[in-house]
């Protein structure tokens, strides 16, 4: 093998095997497992097409099931001239990297501040982590969770993104080594299954902070690089309907069956449901295969729908969208105030979209919700107070699935996210 092949040193970083069964001179199957193997693909498919190396997606219901594998085409120096093809499977147990990954941005700091650790490195950081007694660890809301903290630790090192969470994880440490300096603080609890006494149930916060004079603050956690844009809610359609207008989702339904789905279903009540929802994403997918153009258009005039429901839906009722908005974006927890920081490489700073939306919704008068013009998945929800007093905040509807199940095949469900507040 050819270590300045990039092709290489991109694979160097992840555990992977070649299925020798389905491998050939022409043609290379290597097997990479992992316990979020979405994010795997994406992270594998960035670093590609950074090393300007070519690739495709495709379905290969032999080799990966239901999610796509990614074909290198190219010649490389790694497997002389056949084709490489990626597959990733579910590595077997464990817990979603997703979940790993954020408990070291929130775990790994609190158990740090609690336990005075001073920290020089990643390696140094994570060596004093591994020595901490989880058993007398203050941190925990709830003695079951002394366990899962102790496993979580010893499986910080299984996440494909260890330095840079831990690198965030510094970052949060030294924002609570300031804020101590600001106003003593008496404990860091971590909010991971339960809230700390007397904070609602529905709070946003990942960390609490205990001060000296019995105050509490909320800290709800998020990374990523320092000037970008990480949605402040990731929801899907459904459970917004349930809350603002439940009585829309029948008639959108049945309104998408007949102007999309019905040439690919016999049951208008069924077309999406348990017992019908394979049969019709079977026959979406042959028409994605066939013709992808006229299976794209039919997703953009679905889409469309969609998104007019929810912009009608969050006009409807003041009450009940300035209700929902508290809830799923402020992440209102009664007395005790949330703040969100935003972690990137060892740095964090505080985002204040949040705090904005929550100081505007008691003024709220009336409230108007209209698609963008530029955009066939953004809309937007502005909050009225006045005539000269306004807030409005952009959001986005899309598919977010991979396979079979994305676009079309994710029916009325799609994904919505909070973008933040915009001029």
């Amino acid at each position: 093998m050819a270590k300045a092949d990039p092709l290489y040193s991109i694979l160097n970083n992840y555990p992977y095997e070649v299925k020798r069964e389905k491998s050939t001179k022409k043609k290379q199957v290597l097997i990479l497992k992992s316990t979020n193997r979405m994010q795997q693909q994406k992270d594998i498919e960035k670093q590609l097409t950074k090393s300007k190396i070519s690739f495709t997606r495709k379905k290969d219901s032999a080799l990966s099931g239901s999610v796509e594998v990614t074909v290198i085409p190219q010649p490389t120096n790694l497997y002389k001239d056949a084709v490489v093809i990626l597959v990733y499977k579910p590595a077997s147990g464990g817990m979603s990297e997703t979940t790993l990954n954020s408990t070291i941005t929130e775990l790994a700091p609190a158990l740090a501040f609690t336990n005075k650790l001073n920290v020089t490195s990643v390696e140094d950081f994570y060596a004093k982590l591994k020595n901490i007694n989880h058993k007398t660890a203050s941190v925990y809301v709830a003695s079951r969770d002394i366990s899962a903290g102790q496993k979580f630790v010893d499986d910080f090192p299984k996440s494909s993104k260890f330095k840079t969470k831990m690198e965030n994880a510094i970052g949060v440490l030294k924002f609570l080594q300031k804020e101590n300096k600001k106003k003593k603080i008496k404990n860091v609890l971590w909010g991971y299954r339960a809230k700390p006494e007397g904070v609602d149930s529905k709070h946003k916060g990942d960390l609490f902070i205990e001060y000296a004079d019995k105050s509490m603050l909320g800290i709800s956690l998020k990374a990523g690089e320092e000037k970008s844009k990480e949605p402040k809610l990731n929801t899907y359609v459904k459970p917004i309907l349930e809350k603002i207008n439940p009585d829309a989702i029948n008639p959108l339904r049945e309104k998408l069956y007949d102007n999309i789905y019905k040439d690919f279903s016999d049951s208008r009540d069924k077309y999406d449901d348990r017992s019908q929802k394979k049969q019709t994403i079977s026959k979406l997918a042959a028409l994605e295969k066939k013709n992808v153009n006229q299976y794209n258009a039919l997703y953009d005039k679905g889409l469309d729908m969609i998104r007019n429901t929810l912009t009608q839906s969050f006009e409807m009722d003041v009450k009940n969208t300035v209700n929902y908005l508290r809830a799923a974006i402020v992440g209102d927890g009664g007395e005790v105030p949330l703040l969100v920081l935003k972690a990137f490489g060892t740095e964090v700073k505080i985002l204040t979209d949040e705090d904005d939306v929550g100081v505007f919704l008691p003024k709220t008068k009336q409230i108007k919700s209209y698609s963008s013009t530029t955009s066939k998945q953004d809309f937007y929800i502005e909050l009225i107070a006045s005539n000269t007093e306004k807030l409005k905040m952009k959001f986005a509807v899309r598919t977010n699935k991979v396979g079979d199940e994305h676009k079309l095949g994710q029916f009325y469900n799609l994904s919505v996210k909070f973008n933040g507040i915009v001029d």
